[in-house]
C-alpha cells in the first residue's frame, strides 16, 4: 500500500522524511496511518494535454507585380 508520511518515521528499518510517498506492508500502513503520522496515498490522475495547433506558415506574396 502507497502511503505519504505526514511526520519523520522509522519504516522497515529506514529513515522516511516528511512528504515522502512510499510502499508500505499493510500492517504497517495501518499502523502509521492509525496513529496520524501517514495518510493514504492516491495517485493523481493523468490528465491528457491540449494539443496545440501547429503554427502555420505565413503566405507569401508570389505575385512578380507586388515587388516582393
Amino acid at each position: 500500500m502507497k502511503i505519504k508520511i505526514r511526520k519523520q518515521v522509522v519504516l522497515a528499518g529506514q529513515v522516511v522524511r516528511i512528504g515522502e510517498v512510499v510502499e508500505a506492508s499493510l500492517a504497517d500502513a495501518n499502523i502509521l496511518i492509525g496513529s496520524d503520522l501517514a495518510e493514504v496515498y492516491n495517485e493523481p490522475l493523468e490528465t491528457e494535454q491540449p494539443v496545440k495547433p501547429k503554427r502555420r506558415r505565413k503566405a507569401t506574396n508570389d505575385d512578380p507585380k507586388s515587388g516582393d
